[in-house]
């Protein structure tokens, strides 16, 4: 938390030097996630606040939704729940899609706030829905959907390296993101039991692995890689004839593993990841 406390320190910095509102509009936001974590709500209403009076003059549809999201984080910490519920709902009226990840994961909150309300009928109806979209996600589906995130980040990543007061308003945007998306996945994966489909289970830490590994979260990048590691030695132990339609989450594993090692400044025991990664 300390850390968070000082990178928002230093962007409250920057904007106070340019007010430009875009810098401002991030920087509230950043306030109000960190403030919702905490549970200091009076102090989290109030930046969501200026972030939606900001919006107003901005009139940019993304930052509604970051918005709104954020509302519903609020509304579900503050134990109003009916008002959360309403907010998903609307979410869900702009993003859903069929084969949405992301449509998944709001649904996935939508069916838990729905249990925490008492109505378990339809929290069940919510997560048999859930696992009906979940099992359409095949892996061809997965593999083009990282594939995707990996492109856009990349894209991002171009501009980051070629523009100055640009690099400081989207880094902090998708450091914002990406909080969000690990929590989401984390939640995602914390539901998973150990009955469940190896695939999917796969799938879900192999996109934990790839955020952690880009926000150079060690700790969590080695949690994951490990996990998933386990998970498919089980599953090949069990089913060795289905050894080589798994050589791809093997490969990512390995070199996973080797960016773990060369970012804890350790490349004695990367190489031999690296081997196994060339023997693949």
């Amino acid at each position: 938390m300390a850390n968070i406390e000082a990178d928002i320190r230093q962007l409250e910095s920057l904007s106070n030097k340019d007010k430009n509102l875009g810098d401002v509009f991030y920087l509230n936001y950043c306030q109000a996630f960190y403030n919702i974590q905490t549970h200091h709500l009076p102090e989290a209403l109030n930046y969501l606040q200026q972030a939606e009076s900001i919006n107003r003059q901005c009139q940019h549809s993304y930052f509604f939704l970051m918005i709104e999201y954020l509302y519903a984080c609020y509304y579900t910490e503050s134990k109003e729940y009916t008002k959360a519920l309403n907010i998903f709902d609307t979410i869900l009226s702009h993003t859903q899609t069929a084969g949405s990840y992301k449509s998944l994961l709001i649904l996935q909150e939508r069916a838990q706030l729905l249990a925490l309300m008492g109505k378990y009928e339809e929290a069940c109806q919510a997560y048999e829905s859930l696992n009906t979209l979940k099992d359409s996600l095949d892996a061809t589906n997965y593999i083009r959907q990282i594939n995707t995130l990996h492109a856009l980040y990349q894209i991002d990543k171009n501009e980051l390296d070629n523009l100055n007061r640009q690099k400081i308003i989207l880094y902090w945007s998708w450091l914002t993101i990406s909080c969000i998306v690990i929590k989401a996945l984390e939640e995602a994966y914390r539901m998973l039991t150990a009955k469940d489909h190896p695939v999917d289970r796969i799938s879900v830490l192999s996109q934990l692995i790839s955020v952690t590994k880009e926000k150079k979260d060690n700790q969590r990048l080695l949690k994951y890689i490990q996990e998933q590691e386990n998970i498919l030695y089980k599953h090949i132990a069990e089913n060795p004839f289905l050894k080589e339609e798994f050589t791809d989450a093997y490969l990512f594993n390995e070199l996973f593993y080797s960016y773990y090692y060369l970012n804890i400044n350790a490349p004695e025991q990367a190489y031999p990841h690296l081997i196994k990664f060339k023997e693949y």
